[in-house]
């Protein structure tokens, strides 16, 4: 039961036909290149979920086989790396220390990938302790708990270290550490020099010794300046470098405008002439250096707020961003695109359409559950019997359901039940809700349930009545609503139990379902003997 969504996820991951093939028919249906299923985003996303899936099944063998067949540093730049930290942020989150990722690092000992995990973990623990209110309003007991655990991460994090010397996120994860331990700053400076040896293009080592050098954490401007004197000399014209510089002129900015609002310092730092100059020579040479890079976009992006750049110029920019990857730009490019009134989408040329779906495409392939809403919203629109697109409809639904959606999964059986977008099989469809509902998918049950109580048959209508309860255990308002009017006898007279009512329309209530009200008045006419009252 607790693995069955991490079982379902390796199962879609581990058949590629089963994976991908809805990927492609839902690209097809979009009027896309099927070629798009290919991108190194969407394969970077399925990495995380896979992670994800191989870490909460306890099979740490294949996780760290899986982790082990990252891209080398040096392809990072197009995707700016993010998935790697997300993922052993998910790990350590994931991990309950005592648990599940002790027992990863006990089984696989030799992994920098589990102490790295586990250290992660001990540093999530100590800031959860210490929390993230200025320092005097530590307690001493909360202070002693963030030395004693910060102590644990760092011998798991050196460990990690010894295990890969060029593991990148344990690179960043001693630097953090440095910063967090007060180390000695010499010490902490040597850190950063081997990580910018060994791991240079990685950005978040850049952004912790930033931190460090800052003069709120015992450094000065003039520390800061030698830092990123460090950096470009490493790399001239990298995005990574671009990027740092931007952080450290971004801290000096806000350095001058008190605490908390830095708005109006910032805007007058960066409209000078010769940072805003600055900015875009480095811009421009940090395009050539890596193409693919939204870094580069991003950077003007942010000057251009600061000095109010045109509506076209910051349109070109966000367009730039979506295009190299950025899946937050890339869905509003989508929305804005998709969502405009009857006029506006009228003037859209068709290439803006095809973009659009390309974008949301994308983001929906990486599981970002905004994208989810807009392609809802314009696939489907409202009602999943008549949906929009049907075709693209239903495998927007297999594709969500592939993602680890049991929801989705349950409408896109749904449709296939009925025909909707594909080809009927209700037989098809009947057996996959059964397995689900022996699974103890909620959703499943929810729908097996609802078909077994509509059959005629007194033992199917007691089948599908038990399935509901089960779905109803597990919280599913809808189940808790259906099945409340089920026990009012408002279906079938036979299965009347106001004990029963009076318990699932009790959950109604304390859940805060917008029936609750409806269902408890429908009770008391019940109960009263009277007709009860309509929804």
């Amino acid at each position: 039961m607790r693995h069955f969504c991490s079982l379902l996820l390796l199962f879609a991951l581990a058949s590629p036909a089963f994976a991908t093939d809805h990927r492609v028919e839902l690209a097809k249906a979009l009027g896309l290149d099927e070629k798009i299923c290919e991108d190194p985003h969407i394969k970077w996303s399925d990495t995380y979920r896979e992670a994800k899936a191989l870490f909460l099944a306890d099979k740490f063998e294949k996780l760290n086989q899986r982790l082990d067949g990252f891209p080398p540093l040096e392809n990072w730049a197009g995707v700016e790396a993010a998935w790697v930290p997300v993922i052993f942020d998910m790990l350590a989150q994931n991990g309950q220390l005592e648990g599940r990722a002790m027992r990863w690092f006990r089984a696989t000992p030799k992994s920098p990938h589990a102490h790295l995990a586990l250290g992660m973990g001990w540093i999530n623990e100590a800031w959860k302790a210490r929390g993230e209110g200025f320092a005097n309003t530590v307690s001493e007991e909360s202070w002693k708990i963030w030395r004693e655990k910060l102590s644990k991460a760092r011998k798991a994090i050196r460990n990690a270290l010894k295990l890969n010397p060029d593991h990148p996120v344990a690179h960043a994860k001693r630097l953090h550490l440095d910063r967090c331990q007060s180390t000695d700053r010499e010490e902490s400076r040597a850190h950063f020099k081997d990580s910018l040896e060994r791991v240079p293009t990685y950005f978040k080592i850049h952004e912790e010794a930033l931190w460090i050098a800052q003069p709120r954490w015992g450094g000065s401007w003039e520390e800061v300046w030698e830092t990123m004197a460090l950096i470009k000399a490493k790399l001239p014209s990298h995005p990574s470098y671009l990027k740092a510089l931007y952080y450290a002129h971004n801290f000096k900015a806000e350095s001058l405008g008190g605490h908390p609002d830095h708005a109006a310092a910032k805007r007058t730092y960066f409209r000078k002439p010769e940072i805003q100059a600055l900015f875009r020579e480095l811009a421009a040479s940090a395009r050539e250096t890596v193409p693919t890079s939204a870094i580069p976009a991003n950077i003007e992006f942010e000057l251009g707020k600061q000095v109010g750049a045109s509506k076209s110029v910051m349109s070109r920019l966000t367009l730039e961003m979506a295009r190299k990857g950025s899946v937050h730009w890339q869905i509003g490019w989508a929305k804005g695109a998709l969502f405009r009134d009857r006029a506006g989408r009228a003037r859209l040329r068709p290439a803006d359409v095809k973009q659009a779906y390309r974008f949301l495409f994308l983001a929906i392939a990486q599981g970002k559950q905004q994208a989810w809403q807009i392609a809802d919203k314009d696939l489907i629109g409202g009602n999943i019997r008549e949906p929009k697109r049907p075709k693209a409809a239903y495998h927007l639904c297999r594709v969500l359901g592939e993602l680890g959606s049991r929801y989705w999964n349950g409408l896109a059986i749904e449709l296939l039940r009925n025909g909707v977008g594909v080809e009927r099989d209700e037989k098809a469809a009947l057996a996959e809700h059964r397995r689900g509902a022996k699974a103890g998918d909620r959703f499943a049950q929810y729908h097996y349930g609802l078909i077994l109580f509509g059959r005629p048959k007194a033992s199917d209508r007691k089948a599908g009545i038990r399935h509901l309860e089960r779905a109803a255990a597990q919280g599913h308002p809808s189940t808790l609503h259906v099945l409340s009017e089920i026990r009012l006898g408002l279906h079938w007279a036979e299965a009347k139990d106001l004990e029963e009512a009076d318990r699932w329309i009790g959950e109604c209530e304390r859940l805060k379902l917008p029936a609750a009200g409806g269902l408890r008045k429908r009770y008391e006419d019940v109960k009263a003997g009277r007709p009860p009252a309509r929804r």
